[in-house]
């Protein structure tokens, strides 16, 4: 399958590829070999564009967090068109995705889970990837009013990571509904100082 893919697209196909195996396999399930294979690339081709494995799984990791991001953010606008829904509709979100065959969890917490080396750079993308999800959570908390709107967000992210690595454990969209009502309960009576 090597030297398949047209020259200049090489390295968005190995992102693509890799972000895709590592999030269903794992990432110490999957080789070098693998990766150039199913991109149609030569190991070659993969070392040129990245200095390592360490180096493709960072990057790959990075690549889809912002897509997925920029997806999720999309998602909550199109769900609703207030904060407080917005805010709620994370959890309608995670409870979709988590009910379809080939949920994983998060890419971002079986990423560190794999990789326990502080050091290294894929974790430093995971933690960087979930302060954007609080920033986001963080913005829309903002717009309420609230006592408290830090607390109130690390709550509901809180809730939110919860939800999504229950429903790795124990498959479906309940742990995403219980979240959802304990977000509301939340929102209803935001902390006070």
């Amino acid at each position: 399958m090597a030297g398949n893919v047209p020259r200049g697209q090489a390295r968005q196909r190995l992102l693509q590829t890799a972000a895709a195996l590592f999030s269903a396999r794992g990432i110490h399930a999957v080789g070098v070999d693998a990766l150039a294979a199913h991109t149609g690339v030569t190991k070659r081709t993969l070392y040129q564009h990245f200095p390592s494995k360490d180096a493709l799984i960072a990057e790959a990791l990075a690549s889809h967090g912002t897509i997925w991001r920029r997806w999720f953010a999309a998602e909550l606008e199109h769900r609703a068109h207030d904060p407080a829904g917005q805010l709620l509709a994370m959890f309608d979100v995670v409870g979709q995705e988590a009910a379809t065959a080939d949920f994983r969890g998060c890419s971002f917490v079986n990423a560190a889970a794999e990789l326990p080396d502080a050091t290294h750079p894929a974790r430093t993308v995971a933690s960087a990837h979930k302060q954007a999800v609080l920033d986001l959570i963080t913005a829309l908390v903002a717009q309420l009013d609230v006592a408290e709107p830090d607390t109130l967000a690390r709550q509901l992210k809180l809730l939110l990571e919860g939800a999504i690595v229950t429903a790795l454990v124990d498959p479906g969209p309940q742990p995403a509904r219980d979240a959802r009502t304990a977000a509301a309960a939340l929102l209803a009576s935001p902390p006070r100082p």
